[in-house]
């Protein structure tokens, strides 16, 4: 019989809106809407990469929370007209697909869920995907829906029962329906260009492969159950994770069993935008016990479906495979977290296969001219070398939480170490990185390990370790060098994200709140808060989706030991600066002045003549009016959002150094 999948890496266990005339496009191929992410990980490839922002905001501020109490497990994915879109998994009575916009205002909803003609919540483990039209295609546990951008109904087909016999498999859950929701829909390329061609398809979590007319609705080709063999089992969630009233009753579990290799299919099937094959990853029809990557193509004359494709790889694959930039390659891994490259035109030999990370994960992909592959374990966040499979690069989320946590804790015979993880698919633009991290500590249930001083072996005395969250945060990371961008700087969510943080053009950044680490956290909350200041509690589940809005203001947290730093002791005020930058022909300028704490004032007039180089200008700081710093600049250099050097004081006649970190221009086309 077959092997069980291991879960889809967007949940981690140990995880005013533009008009569309004015939105920035990122080129979709086929009837993908030209959005920043318009299917589960942004676009056809599977690559999780957003080529249209060239450079994030450089502050993000909380600007809306919606649904919140719900778990929200994928997305969202945007339409043309700026709308998101978010599947929930409430009880009935509650709706559970949401259109809103950017400032977190619902435009539109589906009717409460009442039965099993209603839109239910087996639609939780999908993010819709948007057409160039602004359709949205979505399933739930028992049909397969469409909907206009307005939110009007443009058809609703019932899904039939699975090839495979899997009857009975969910009764024990209450569902009040049979689930056989599709895992993640697609949408089949265009023949010679001719968007009529073009179809939309899905994979149930059984195996099922289907292809719908997306004008109608009509199911024109399958239900065809993928190679292989499969025993469906149910699972059993993490105590508090996805439990009500994040998610209705029972329906925990189908996630978690979806999620975790309960079921046969559980990953976003690629489509390669030039030769229209469909990959996804599920059990060998060539091995009994080993997993693949299957290729299909549906042919819109025929209406027929044909499997072409056969790539060996290891047992257990949850992974949603990835297709390279220049669509020669589709990575995926296995249950042991071996990565695999293979070829997209040949199933016969890997390329290579990958053992950097430790954790089975869907891989995400930079853009041309990075083209790595971003993977990550327990611990680590690794960036893979396309060529060889070896690591270029890797991040320690343990030394994040060593930095940002108090170590008092650690003194409690319960409280064993730090602890820090990478719980969402890492995101890249054109120039950044974006990863997600849940950072706290190890908590020992009845004690910690222990070190057998005769054998040397670490031996835990009964009971679990679990991570706690006590934050949960995105930072942005250089894809060349891992190094963390922005001054190390974090942006901060209220709430464990799990899946997606989801930047866009216009300034906003989504986190989806699939409440599972938080979740844990709050049924082990009466055995751990007291272990804990008030400072540094652990997070309580909230659910829903965080929007943030990117700030452009020029605004620069400041301060003599710090932002603007300088080697004398002198006042350590922190403060606010409002600078200017500007930018013209390779001349830079920097200027502004702030008011700070206890009458402290700065002026900056910094610039510079030969695109960096040669940097002249002042620094001036006062004190109740009197300036007692006046530093005019001897040598100085502008870095990205940074200016560094020295100058003599022309107060006291010393040299002093000086960092002026963190500033942004928000002006016009042309600004530094």
């Amino acid at each position: 019989m077959k092997k069980k999948l291991l879960a889809l890496a967007v949940l981690a266990a140990s995880t005013g809106v533009m008009a569309s005339d004015t939105m920035i496009e990122t080129p979709r191929a086929g009837v993908y809407a030209d959005t920043e992410w318009a299917t589960a990980h942004g676009g056809p490839r599977n690559d999780d990469y957003i080529p249209s922002i060239k450079e994030l905001p450089r502050y993000y501020e909380q600007s809306a929370e919606v649904l919140e109490g719900a778990a929200v497990l994928l997305g969202p994915t945007r339409g043309p007209n700026g709308d998101f879109y978010a599947t929930t998994a409430l009880d009935k009575g509650h709706s559970n697909l949401t259109a809103f916009d950017g400032e977190g205002n619902i435009k539109w909803q589906t009717p409460p869920w009442q039965g099993a003609d209603d839109f239910d919540p087996g639609g939780v483990i999908a993010a819709p995907a948007v057409d160039k039209d602004g359709n949205i295609y979505i399933s739930d546990a028992n049909q397969m829906w469409s909907f206009s951008p307005e939110g009007e109904v443009r058809w609703v087909t019932p899904l039939p029962k699975p090839t495979v016999d899997v009857e009975g498999v969910f009764d024990e859950l209450s569902l009040g329906m049979e689930a056989n929701s599709i895992t993640n829909p697609f949408f089949t390329m265009p023949v010679n260009g001719d968007d009529s061609t073009a179809y939309v398809g899905g994979i149930t979590m059984f195996g099922d492969v289907m292809i719908f007319d997306r004008e109608s609705g009509e199911l024109v080709a399958g239900p065809v159950n993928m190679p292989g063999e499969f025993d469906t089992h149910v699972l059993s969630p993490a105590p508090g994770a996805m439990s009500p009233p994040y998610v209705a009753e029972g329906w925990g579990s189908v996630i978690w069993t979806y999620f975790h290799g309960g079921v046969e299919s559980s990953n976003v099937p690629a489509v390669h935008p030039e030769t229209g094959m469909i990959y996804a990853t599920g059990t060998s029809s060539k091995s009994e016990d080993a997993g693949a990557v299957h290729g299909f193509t549906f042919d819109p004359e025929t209406k027929k479906i044909d499997f072409a494709y056969e790539a060996q790889i290891g047992n257990g694959s949850g992974s949603s495979p990835a297709i390279s930039s220049d669509m020669k390659y589709i990575y995926a891994s296995d249950e042991n977290a071996t990565l695999y490259k293979y070829r997209t035109d040949s199933d016969k030999e890997y390329v290579w296969t990958s053992d950097v990370a430790g954790r089975p994960a869907s891989a995400s992909l930079g853009g041309p001219g990075d083209d790595k592959i971003y993977v990550y374990d327990e611990r680590y966040v690794y960036a893979v070398n396309p060529e060889t499979g070896l690591e270029d690069w890797s991040i320690d989320m343990h030394e994040f939480a060593k930095d940002m946590l108090p170590e008092g804790p650690i003194d409690d015979p319960q409280i064993c170490g730090f602890s820090g993880f990478h719980n969402g698919i890492v995101v890249s633009t054109a120039n950044e990185l974006l990863i997600t991290g849940v950072l706290g500590y190890e908590f020992g249930l009845t004690g910690c390990p222990t070190t057998d001083s005769g054998e040397g072996v670490a031996q835990t005395e009964g009971g679990m370790i679990i991570p706690t969250a006590q934050i949960q945060g995105v930072w942005a990371v250089d894809p060349k060098t891992g190094d963390i961008l922005r001054d190390g700087q974090m942006i901060p969510a209220e709430d464990t994200n799990e899946a997606f943080t989801v930047p866009t053009t216009d300034g906003y950044l989504l986190m989806d709140r699939g409440v599972l680490s938080s979740g844990i956290n709050k049924t082990f909350y009466p055995m751990t808060q007291a272990k804990f200041g008030d400072d540094n509690k652990p997070i309580m589940p909230q659910g829903g989706i965080e929007v943030l809005q990117g700030k452009d203001d020029i605004k620069i947290t400041a301060a003599i030991s710090g932002r603007v730093m300088f080697d004398e002791s002198f006042a350590k005020e922190d403060s606010t600066l409002r600078l200017e930058g500007k930018g013209n022909k390779g001349k830079l300028e920097l200027k502004g002045e702030a008011e700070g704490k206890r009458d402290v004032t700065y002026k900056v007039n910094i610039k510079s003549n030969k695109n960096g180089r040669d940097v002249d200008g002042t620094i001036e700081v006062k004190k109740d009016k009197k300036t007692v710093h006046k530093i005019k600049i001897g040598k100085a250099r502008f870095n990205d959002r940074s200016v560094e050097g020295y100058g003599v004081d022309k107060k006291t006649g010393k040299k002093v150094n000086f960092y002026v970190a963190d500033w942004r221009s928000s002006g016009e086309k042309g600004d530094k």
